[in-house]
């Protein structure tokens, strides 16, 4: 070991600016493309594509020599950055997949996952047979690039789908859930699919032997996976979770499974990546991996891994040497088009309308991180030269680009059909009867912060009116030594004097609205069971106060309850001093979505007890969606009247059920107003001074283990003037496409 030099002291100095540099710029517009509501993965990509050769290479090319010299241990060190970022992003990838999902497809996903597959796989075989010669990497072999170029065609990103089908209120649709199960399936062959090119790759042979070869051995890695794996990875976990007292243990061991899989599958030829994704799905199973682990583990990849990795992706595109334009063209059009077909075949064989079977294509047609990491390693095996590199990044980038205003679109011509419509209304009709309810019991777990305190100006005066009863529900910690928990049974530890004055706290607010409150204070090692525990006993609706200012819907306590809980839920996070005062200006914006009924029986609920109460509903027609994308505008979408006819006839439904079974007088507005989004028509209306409180409903989701209910909301919460607070039913989740 003596005889090896150590590492320059300027190549270390210049990895460290390297590493500072692209982290800053890769977060900051990921957090710009976020707002504009694109995934983050596009503004970390950009990231590198502006730090290297393609624009600061043009503008400035001495700064980006002096940055980005062509140092072959400089680029390696970056290079094993980006490799950690991968094995990271696709074990998490990996513990997103939903095993028991895939066990529920039906006849109508399986015939989407073949057609769609088997064409665009085809598809993609076919056109790298008319690639220019140019286009191959080093191997320059075309049986291995067709196969490769089969995969890039076929490949779906899941997490991109799911965030567009909820940002676009298609979650509950059917071929929204069709399209996410298909998409599924077909990302896991076609990562087994990968990893048979990439054996081929590093064996420098492309024949049908050694085709069935690498198949052969990534099956039989699979088969022992789940075999032998994953018991052996459950009992690890719980041995670890059991033994050991170190924070993160369980973390420590999930990254261990996921180096040792990803050691595995690249010593046997098929690439660590597979093996990471693998580890994932092992880990994902296991339900010692609590959600707080995942989330350490999101914040390591996500907060510094991955956006290295992307922006390294970016750095080696170079956009200003690419003379193939007219390749990325045909690139482009057979992505698209058989996705397209794919997805319509299927879907009409499948049982579905041609429209819902349009929809199906292009909704499966969005590409995103995947598409990356898998044109990263297609040129890192040598099957694709650099220009081939930036086209499938580049297709990869549009595809993601385009598919919101392209479903927006054609989801404008598929009417509910008649189950979608009856399942919805069954769940809307059974998540506003409980308001109805004379003994509705609602749960307060809190820590007795901020948003607490202003939830207590909605619940404390239903509940000193009878009309429901509160609960506060507080819980700590026990302590790990004995002498902790000595010290909290005799009640002088510090914890157990700060829970107490919080609950001191939490009457003192609740009586101001004339309500005797006496939190319960319970001592609990996890507090998410605990609350679960407690919303089990008969509770119809849980109120929770968001996590932080910054990321209202952040946090593991937020995720776990509000995701698992057995009754309904409402979010609230709250903007200044805690009112001292009952709402009596409230703002309803809606969609004109099933849900609406739900949310306006609850603020007629509360209307009904506080006197003076205006209820103003607004419908934001938004021209552009939730996001501004480019693509909108060429597509025309303008809001139109009979949007605006379907919302006065869904208020005037909701209205008339709501006098005809209690009949009492509303004050109730009603608003439409146009803009370039939702949300910016939203926040508009926030800002007039007319309202004191927004209160909405959403569907929640869980995306890599965070709360989730569309990009609207998400913004809203973060951008509200106003208190706010989102109603989401128990069964908030999705449903079964009937066919």
């Amino acid at each position: 070991m003596n005889g090896i030099p150590a590492i320059p002291e300027h190549t270390i100095l210049l990895f460290l600016v390297q590493f500072g540099l692209i982290l800053f710029v890769a977060r900051t517009l990921g957090e710009l493309a976020q707002r504009l509501g694109q995934p983050p993965v596009l503004g970390e990509l950009l990231g590198g594509l502006l730090l290297g050769p393609s624009v600061l290479g043009v503008v400035a090319p001495d700064v980006q020599a002096r940055l980005f010299p062509p140092d072959a241990l400089g680029f390696h060190l970056l290079e094993m950055l980006s490799w950690l970022g991968m094995v990271l992003l696709l074990f998490i990838v990996g513990m997103e997949v939903d095993v028991k999902a895939l066990r529920r497809l039906g006849r109508s996903s399986g015939m989407v996952t073949l057609f769609d597959f088997v064409i665009t796989f085809v598809s993609g075989w076919l056109l790298a047979h008319y690639l220019p010669g140019h286009l191959m990497g080093p191997l320059k072999d075309r049986w291995v690039l067709a196969l490769f170029m089969g995969v890039a065609m076929s490949v779906t990103a899941v997490p991109v789908l799911a965030k567009i089908l909820l940002d676009l209120d298609l979650m509950k649709r059917n071929f929204g859930i069709t399209a996410l199960g298909a998409g599924l399936v077909e990302d896991l062959v076609g990562w087994v699919m990968l990893s048979v090119v990439l054996d081929m790759a590093r064996r420098g042979a492309g024949d049908p032997l050694t085709a069935l070869r690498s198949l052969a051995v990534t099956l039989l890695f699979l088969t022992g996976a789940w075999t032998a794996g994953r018991p052996l990875v459950a009992r690890l976990l719980r041995t670890v979770d059991a033994s050991f007292r170190l924070p993160h243990r369980r973390v420590t061991a999930a990254v261990l499974v996921a180096l040792a899989c990803a050691a595995t599958t690249q010593w046997i030829g098929i690439h660590a990546v597979y093996g990471a994704f693998i580890a994932g799905i092992l880990v994902g199973q296991s339900s010692r991996f609590k959600p707080e682990d995942h989330s350490t583990l999101e914040s390591l990849a996500f907060g510094i891994f991955s956006p290295v990795f992307f922006s390294f992706a970016g750095l080696q595109l170079r956009l200003n040497e690419l003379r193939e334009w007219d390749m990325l063209a045909v690139v482009l059009a057979v992505a698209v088009s058989g996705k397209l077909f794919g997805g319509y075949l299927g879907g009409r064989l499948g049982g579905f309308s041609r429209p819902e079977s349009v929809a199906l294509g292009v909704g499966m047609n969005a590409r995103g991180a995947m598409e990356l990491v898998l044109a990263l390693l297609g040129l890192s095996a040598g099957i694709i030269s650099s220009d081939l590199y930036s086209i499938i990044v580049m297709m990869a980038v549009v595809t993601t680009m385009m598919t919101p205003p392209l479903l927006r679109a054609v989801t404008r011509f598929i009417p509910l059909s008649a189950d979608e419509t009856e399942r919805l209304r069954h769940q809307a009709q059974e998540a506003r009867s409980i308001f109805a309810k004379v003994d509705m019991k609602a749960l307060l777990p809190t820590s007795g912060g901020e948003s607490a305190l202003g939830l207590l100006a909605l619940a404390a005066p239903l509940a000193a009116a009878k009309r429901i009863g509160l609960t506060a529900f507080m819980v700590r910690e026990p302590g790990k030594s004995l002498q902790e928990r000595f010290m909290r049974i005799l009640g002088w530890d510090p914890a157990t004097m700060d829970i107490r004055a919080a609950a001191e706290g939490l009457s003192r607010r609740a009586g101001g609205f004339g309500l005797e409150l006496a939190p319960r204070i319970v001592t609990r090692a996890s507090r998410q069971e605990a609350v679960l525990e407690e919303a089990e006993r008969g509770y119809d609706l849980v109120l929770m106060g968001t996590h932080t200012a910054q990321d209202p819907l952040g946090g593991d306590f937020l995720s776990s309850v509000v995701g698992d809980s057995p009754c309904h839920a409402g979010v609230f996070k709250s903007v200044g001093a805690p009112s001292d005062k009952p709402y009596r200006r409230i703002l309803i914006p809606t969609k004109g979505d099933p849900l609406f009924p739900f949310v306006f029986e609850f603020a007629a609920l509360y209307a009904e007890t506080v006197p003076g109460v205006e209820l103003t509903v607004l419908h934001a027609l938004g021209g552009s969606g939730n996001g501004w994308n480019p693509l909108a505008r060429l597509l025309g979408e303008a809001p139109q009247d009979a949007e605006k006819g379907r919302l006065a006839d869904l208020i005037g439904e909701a209205i008339t059920a709501h006098t005809e079974a209690r009949p009492t007088r509303l004050e109730v507005r009603r608003k439409v107003l146009e803009g370039p989004s939702t949300l910016d028509i939203i926040l508009r209306e926030a800002r007039s001074g007319e309202h004191d409180l927004i209160l909405m409903a959403g569907v929640k989701s869980l995306i890599r283990e965070r709360l989730f209910f569309g990009h609207t909301i998400d913004e809203l919460l973060r951008r509200s003037p106003l208190p706010t607070l989102v109603l989401t039913p128990a069964r908030g989740g999705l449903g079964s496409p009937s066919r």
